[in-house]
């Protein structure tokens, strides 16, 4: 996921790491190399975001009915317009990061199943060579 700041994906590693990771990253004496968004650090992302979005009173299509209200003061339209703004970039970070976890689980899930098989298939073997014998 290359979309977000790296300096935002590696917030979200340190806030989304156990004690013992993160001791483990203080007392290096290194940088941290890049990081890749991890599925905990998106499903943290997510839930900020999902939270942060219940702060508003409005909704997206409310806040564009609102604005075509010829008579709104001119201040008042441009408070709609930076809400409103605020209201679609969580939106489409939270669509990014959604997807984003649904293709990491799917690839979780795809590499479990070909451990699994891989291991069906070994169990498999040894009980042809216990035969065998």
């Amino acid at each position: 996921m290359s979309a977000l700041d790296p300096v935002l994906v590696s917030f979200l590693d340190v806030l989304s790491m156990d004690s013992n990771s993160l001791e483990h990253e203080i007392e290096a004496d290194e940088a941290p190399e890049k990081s890749e968004l991890t599925l905990e650090a998106a499903q943290l992302l997510t839930q900020v975001l999902t939270e942060r979005r219940k702060d508003y009173k409005t909704t997206i299509a409310e806040d564009v009915a609102l604005l075509h209200d010829n008579a709104m003061p001119k201040r008042h339209r441009m408070a709609i317009h930076v809400r409103l703004g605020e209201k679609e970039i969580i939106a489409t970070t939270l669509n990014s990061m959604q997807n984003h976890i649904g293709r990491m689980q799917s690839e979780k899930a795809a590499t479990n199943g070909d451990q699994s098989s891989q291991r069906d298939a070994n169990e498999k073997t040894d009980r042809g060579k216990k035969r065998k014998i």
